[in-house]
């Protein structure tokens, strides 16, 4: 569905200027939210079961999806939206060493970037992804 979607604003760049008032129907907002999980999950490595490689066709999925935002060149954002700490998720197992979180979040700057200009042309602000 998340490929059908990037398409769709390939095809009707008027989907830009559709805005939904509740988040829960706002098509930016959840996008980003899904995103913002998946980059979670690929900084911290939370899920180490078998079934962690979905998150892997999740990232390919959303990286079509953000490959559209690159095409239409108009979502950027000057600034980086904070990336959750470990100190927030503390309760959840992180898999991963201190070098390899740092160079997830820096990885993950540009497309955080996009999204972050993506959700404020919708109305939205990066508290509403938290």
């Amino acid at each position: 569905m998340i490929l059908e979607h990037s398409e769709r604003h390939l095809a009707y760049p008027v989907l830009h200027y559709f805005h939904s008032t509740e988040p829960k129907y706002s098509g930016p907002l959840t996008l980003t939210m899904l995103d913002e999980a998946i980059s979670i999950q690929q900084t911290y490595k939370i899920d180490n079961s078998p079934h962690a490689i979905n998150w892997k066709i999740l990232r390919e999925t959303m990286d079509s999806f953000t490959e559209v935002l690159d095409s239409l060149n108009s979502f950027s954002k000057d600034t980086e939206p904070p990336f959750i700490s470990q100190d927030e998720i503390s309760f959840l197992p992180v898999n991963n060493s201190h070098e390899k979180i740092k160079n997830s979040v820096a990885s993950l700057a540009e497309r955080r970037m996009k999204l972050h200009g993506m959700i404020m042309r919708d109305g939205w602000n990066w508290e509403d992804v938290n």
